[in-house]
């Protein structure tokens, strides 16, 4: 199976699989990036052509001026149109409503979507702490190795192995050129709108299964 990375002007991604499968979209969550699907993408290659974008100011992915949903939505529009035939989306939490959001727009909208882990709205409360953690620097630190040591997951309570997260966390840094380690994420995309699930699944424009 072919496996590859690719760094464009724009976004990073990595595909999994044959180019000549049906095309399948794979979207992270806000503040993940695309090596999430690493061990997703074991059960999907042999029968999709699997894409997955850090999205903007994800990842690998260039920082920019806009963190809206519209504009992630934008992002994916622009590559789902290079495929030129039938595409499906998966996204999971963000990654769902932006999902729904391409799905919402008539210009290129998959053939089928699939949600999982998505938050039905946005409590004001929840909204503030994003917003006041969008103002905070990202932390420094001396070594790769203790900057993955302090990654955590939130909410802290999963199943994960430590393997699987060191594995994520490995990408979630970058070497400054003084020597030190800090977050490839671009913290003011935390300072995210509210979410309306519920108002925005009324306009999808194709087959979709929420998770």
């Amino acid at each position: 199976m072919t496996r590859m990375e690719v760094l464009s002007m724009k976004m990073y991604y990595r595909a999994w699989g044959n180019p000549q499968n049906p095309p399948l979209i794979l979207l992270h969550a806000l503040a993940c990036h695309s090596g999430w699907w690493n061990e997703v993408s074991t059960y999907l290659e042999e029968e999709y052509y699997l894409i997955a974008p850090d999205l903007r100011g994800h990842g690998q992915s260039p920082w920019a001026e806009s963190y809206r949903f519209d504009d992630y939505a934008e992002d994916i529009e622009e590559m789902a149109r290079e495929f030129n035939r039938p595409y499906a989306i998966v996204g999971h939490s963000m990654g769902g409503y932006i999902g729904m959001k391409v799905a919402s727009n008539s210009h290129c909208p998959p053939n089928a979507l699939l949600v999982a882990d998505m938050k039905i709205d946005s409590p004001e409360k929840e909204l503030a702490g994003f917003h006041k953690a969008a103002q905070k620097k990202g932390r420094v630190y001396d070594t790769l190795k203790e900057a993955v040591d302090h990654y955590k997951l939130l909410p802290p309570q999963h199943k994960a192995t430590p393997e699987r997260v060191k594995r994520v966390a490995q990408d979630c840094f970058y070497e400054q050129k003084d020597g030190t380690w800090t977050e490839r994420f671009d913290r003011k995309a935390l300072a995210i709108e509210n979410v309306e699930s519920l108002s925005l699944a009324q306009q999808v424009n194709c087959p979709t299964w929420v998770v």
